[in-house]
């Protein structure tokens, strides 16, 4: 998913790689650390995102299926 024709990731991942590959591992530690969580969080957005449209499927074709099972016993 692209918001302003950039994938969402773009802009943090710039902002925080920058600091990271031009500072020193002290600096650079709490910068990854930051990067990491980021994507931790966005990954974890994006998997109960799909989970939710999954469930979702899921419920429509059962009740899909139900209507379809009491159209036919009619």
């Amino acid at each position: 998913m692209l918001v302003d024709g950039r994938s969402p990731l773009e802009v943090p991942y710039r902002n925080l790689s920058s600091p990271l590959h031009s500072d020193t591992e002290e600096q650079g530690s709490p910068v990854a650390t930051m990067l990491i969580a980021t994507l931790m969080f966005r990954f974890e957005n994006l998997k109960q995102r799909i989970d939710e449209k999954k469930t979702f499927a899921d419920a429509t074709r059962s009740a899909s299926q139900f209507l379809a099972d009491a159209k036919r016993r009619d």
